[in-house]
């Protein structure tokens, strides 16, 4: 939002409106982890440290791989089977039903790294 010349987060004015300036070091943080929110009572203050730890306590921390993400063609075990397969990325690819390209990141570990 644009205030006093400024582009300036909601949930920081929302803060400041009712506690003040916020100190030096400090960000405002969500218990609703919904960062558009401005509800006075889902805000607190906490370090980017403080930011991370909250995160990783609510399971939101790292990113989706694997059969897990949204867009996988593949499962754990097609790709276990492709780490495994000593023919070519060519002819991998062609049975599974993806690219060359994805064949030789899952081999060398690029991806699907989740599996050891």
């Amino acid at each position: 939002m644009r205030w006093k010349g400024k582009n300036r987060i909601v949930s920081r004015l929302t803060w400041e409106a009712a506690n003040g300036p916020i100190p030096e070091g400090l960000d405002v943080l969500h218990t609703c982890d919904n960062p558009p929110c401005r509800t006075l009572e889902h805000l607190f203050l906490g370090t980017h440290l403080d930011n991370m730890a909250d995160m990783k306590a609510k399971g939101r921390a790292g990113m989706v791989c694997g059969a897990s993400h949204g867009l996988a063609k593949l499962t754990d075990d097609m790709a276990r089977n492709i780490r495994s397969d000593p023919r070519g990325p060519t002819r991998v690819a062609r049975d599974f039903g993806v690219s060359p390209t994805t064949v030789r990141d899952i081999k060398v570990g690029r991806t699907w790294r989740h599996l050891g």
